[in-house]
């Protein structure tokens, strides 16, 4: 009786003392595993802090390089993803065709230039034929006004025979180099703060060979930066252009009829210049002939009066047996 009354006091609380010790031994699992990496962590801080402070002054220039050098492999893999960064496109075209008359075409094409704010960096004229003249033109124009540009000089034209636009997207180049061109500056300034607290002569010459390094390296960066600013800002157009030619006018020098008349004159000229290269041949050899021809003479005449006298003494001689 005693046992049921024990049971039934005490039969309530087992299922709240399941749970309790279950909690209890979930934190104690939990603290156990914190305490496993506690000691890993506590033992790599003092060691990291003991070897930076057993590092030599100097040690300091060699950080700033490996510093900068990090730096610059973290620059080299950056793709500019802003949308406040502007997109950097190098464009260039070339046209090559048939004009009208070349100086009217030309005073034309120069108040072209002039209206969209560019310049002609050079040009070329050749004579091809009697008649008709050839050339090359290069033209730069701000990026803003190459189409309107390359839609004039099509008018220009009588006839387009080939057209060529192409673009080259530098936009990452660009981002990626200005951003290292950021890291060499900041590591300039860390050296120069080094310098500044140099101890011995070891300790400048050190310094100073390391900044004359970064100073070259800012320096070419800076001049492809601006390189590629200038390329970006100015479009280039080639422009190759000849008067219509004489030959077969009305194919305009083109065309089954227009290839047989050039061939026809090619080989005439090249009829004239064998010639002229023989004539030019025998004059040059002229002296040389003339000795030739002298020195055979005379030997010929020898020759026949060597041979006189024997024909007269064998004559002689073949009658005296008669």
């Amino acid at each position: 009786m005693l046992y049921k009354i024990i049971m039934t006091i005490f039969g309530g609380y087992m299922g709240n003392i399941k749970v309790l010790l279950s909690w209890g031994l979930i934190i104690l699992l939990l603290i156990s595993c914190g305490n496993d990496s506690a000691p890993e962590m506590g033992y790599d801080a003092p060691e990291a802090a003991e070897m930076m402070a057993e590092q030599p002054y100097m040690s300091k220039a060699a950080i700033g390089r490996e510093g900068e050098e990090a730096a610059d492999a973290e620059s080299s893999t950056i793709i500019p993803e802003q949308s406040g960064q502007q997109r950097m496109l190098i464009q260039r075209a070339s046209l090559q065709g048939e004009i009208g008359e070349y100086d009217p075409w030309f005073s034309q094409l120069q108040e072209l230039v002039r209206r969209q704010k560019g310049f002609i960096v050079n040009s070329v004229t050749r004579q091809t034929y009697e008649d008709a003249r050839s050339g090359n033109i290069t033209i730069r124009v701000p990026q803003d006004g190459f189409e309107a540009m390359l839609g004039a000089l099509k008018i220009s034209f009588s006839q387009i025979e080939s057209e060529q636009i192409s673009g080259d997207d530098v936009t990452e180049e660009f981002y990626d180099l200005s951003a290292r061109l950021d890291n060499q500056r900041k590591a300039e300034q860390r050296l120069q703060e080094i310098l500044r607290a140099a101890k011995n002569v070891k300790e400048i010459l050190e310094v100073e060979r390391e900044l004359t390094r970064v100073r070259e390296n800012i320096e070419r960066m800076e001049g492809r930066k601006r390189y590629l600013q200038d390329q970006v800002s100015l479009s280039t157009i080639e422009v190759s252009w000849h008067e219509p030619y004489p030959i077969m006018s009305g194919t305009r020098g083109r065309g089954f009829w227009g290839t047989i008349a050039r061939g026809f004159e090619q080989g005439l000229r090249g009829f004239a210049d064998v010639l002229s290269g023989l004539i030019a041949f025998l004059i040059a050899g002229f002296p040389v002939y003339a000795f030739i021809i002298a020195a055979g003479w005379g030997l010929v005449r020898l020759y026949r009066r060597a041979r006189g006298p024997k024909k007269a003494v064998k004559a002689s001689a073949t009658k005296d047996n008669k």
